[in-house]
């Protein structure tokens, strides 16, 4: 039998951190989604009719208030792995549904201050 010191408890609200994607204006359509060609108005494949583009390593770091839904622990060794299930409460990104214990925090401001860290 082991000990497992957790951060967090169920249902507990908190914030995480997470990567944003940064968007830019597409410019072969001007952010339209679409555009016209030889009197045809066509969808842009340049960014599949969106009117925005990233690219996959342009990001920032944003901060999502979340819900702890459950509480997962894995033994490596002598230490333990504690990652939670979340729920967002903000509109922030889809992916920001599970995280380990590091990337959550009990304040905004902490969240804050270890973004300044990194």
């Amino acid at each position: 039998m082991f000990l497992v010191e957790n951060k967090f408890e169920i249902g507990e609200e908190c914030y995480a951190t997470y990567r944003k994607a940064i968007h830019h204006t597409c410019p072969v359509c001007n952010g339209k989604g679409r555009y016209q060609y030889n009197g045809f108005d066509l969808k842009c494949n340049n960014c599949n009719g969106t009117g925005s583009i990233h690219h996959n390593k342009e990001y920032e770091i944003a901060i999502c208030r979340v819900k702890v839904k459950l509480i997962r622990v894995s033994r490596q060794g002598e230490q333990n792995m504690i990652t939670y299930k979340l729920k967002m409460l903000d509109s922030c990104s889809n992916n920001v549904n599970s995280r380990r214990e590091e990337n959550l925090f009990k304040t905004y401001e902490d969240a804050m201050k270890s973004m300044e860290v990194n």
